[in-house]
């Protein structure tokens, strides 16, 4: 049997006044996504409806988190219908899709977007002045330390428009900064080096994305990644999916020049180039519990057909990569709740890490183990809290036909998507009420602001059956 769950978000307004944070609707409240930005503060959240914004936007440092609908209840189909097309820049100098340039925080968040269309933006080392490069043609980030996630970073085209010294970071161009970069598809994007991901003289934590089928030029190589130097932060590739990348020189996957890298539980596997192999330099590099086609000298290292299960790049359960990352605690799968001590899918196997992307405790890119499909004869309905706003404690209740569904909880979300309370449910008859007196976890209270809950409701659980032959 299938998991089947329902899931209804509804915004909870929990104020302790002052408010600290608005919500403004895109096209609703302003025409435009860089209108919003514009008349946003730090702390707010830009909630935007599905469909093409053809704009080329600048979160100018305010510290924000600019969202999809799929904030409310991360559905991936609100990633492919929220779409920003950077391909009518008036300015060819700065015609990346998405820019960071003005000392953003992790606390600029870009979440839940396809990102398409975008050709880079001209900018300089400054410690090479005389030299001028042109980078980052769906999201470029200089001296800015953002948080990109759940995002489709695609069909973004970084050429020589202007006689550049280079041209590259064809998906994204990260340079002095320390982002964060997770749970993304970074796929058909081109440029003459690092067509997928460029980390220039920046640290990053790059987890559990797919950098795909990406095409880089014949000028530095890194079909899907290019790194050179480093920083005041480590670079850190962690769980991440590499494959059918190609560079018209070396490192079809990973080109390593001047760079201390800390590599682990990635697959790095079909990847192509005219010279050497799909790893370019790296010596002084720590690469773990990678499964890299060709061999590459590390613990754990493996070098066997990973047997993808389709297009997305998840494993199949005879994989050599399921329960074959890190070993460690640390690095574990997600948990299944239904079945103890065995991952959650999309992660396989016990609760070891398995290399790729949906492996480790960021397991979960792009799929949802929902199958959104409707309650038969059935009824479900999330009431609006009371009182709204409230101090100190509010009132959800809820119905819910049939009576004898199992494994009901609350969930409670503040905007960055990070879940604050989960509050199990008990019935009298088919209703039902929780209250909730604005503690965490922890019964520590959380701060003013927004929040989201949602009802989970499992309807057919899954269980586990041995054959032994």
């Amino acid at each position: 049997m299938k998991l089947k769950k329902i899931v209804i978000c509804i915004i909870l307004l929990c104020i302790t006044l002052p408010l600290s944070g608005e919500i403004i609707s895109i096209p609703d409240d302003y025409a435009t996504i860089q209108l919003g930005i514009i008349m946003a503060s730090d702390g707010d959240t830009i909630l935007v409806a599905p469909g093409t914004y053809y704009e080329n936007i600048d979160f100018f440092g305010k510290n924000i988190l600019l969202t999809s609908y799929y904030l409310l209840d991360h559905e991936v189909h609100y990633i492919h219908e929220t779409i920003i097309d950077g391909s009518n820049a008036a300015n060819p100098q700065n015609a990346s899709t998405v820019t960071f340039s003005s000392s953003e925080s992790e606390l600029a968040i870009l979440q839940g977007f396809t990102v398409t269309g975008g050709s880079g933006t001209e900018w300089v080392d400054p410690q090479y002045p005389q030299l001028t490069w042109y980078s980052g043609g769906g999201i470029f980030m200089y001296m800015a330390s953002p948080t990109i996630r759940h995002n489709l970073i695609t069909i973004n085209t970084v050429s020589n428009v202007g006689n550049y010294d280079g041209i590259s970071g064809g998906g994204l161009l990260c340079f002095r900064g320390n982002p964060k970069i997770s749970n993304n598809i970074i796929t058909s994007n081109q440029a003459g080096y690092g067509a997928g991901i460029v980390v220039d003289y920046s640290g990053a934590i790059i987890k559990n994305n797919i950098v795909a089928n990406n095409i880089a030029g014949t000028s530095y190589g890194g079909g899907g990644f290019y790194t050179i130097g480093n920083d005041t932060e480590p670079i850190i590739i962690e769980n991440n999916t590499i494959v059918a990348n190609h560079s018209g020189t070396t490192g079809g996957g990973l080109r390593l020049y001047s760079s201390i890298v800390t590599a682990r539980n990635n697959i790095i596997w079909g990847n192509t180039q005219n010279s050497a192999g799909q790893i370019f330099g790296g010596s002084t590099s720590s690469f773990t519990y990678c499964d890299v086609e060709g061999e590459f000298t590390g613990e754990g290292n493996i070098n066997e057909d990973p047997l993808f299960a389709d297009t997305l790049y998840h494993l199949t359960a005879s994989s050599p990569c399921v329960d074959a990352g890190n070993p460690d605690i640390v690095y574990f799968d997600p948990e299944n709740p239904q079945d103890p001590g065995f991952a959650l899918y999309p992660a396989m196997g016990t609760l070891t890490n398995d290399m790729g992307a949906y492996g480790g405790s960021g397991s979960g890119a792009w799929v949802s183990i929902d199958d959104h499909t409707s309650l038969q004869n059935s009824e479900i309905v999330l009431f609006q809290n009371y009182p709204n706003p409230f101090s100190p404690c509010t009132i959800i209740n809820f119905q819910i036909l049939p009576k004898d569904i199992t494994g009901t909880e609350l969930e409670i979300y503040n905007l960055k998507g990070e879940k604050v309370k989960t509050i199990p449910l008990s019935f009298c008859g088919i209703e039902g009420s929780v209250k909730w007196d604005g503690m965490n976890e922890y019964n520590q209270p959380v701060s003013s602001g927004v929040y989201l809950y949602k009802l989970n409701i499992n309807i057919s659980p899954i269980k586990k059956m041995i054959l032994l032959k």
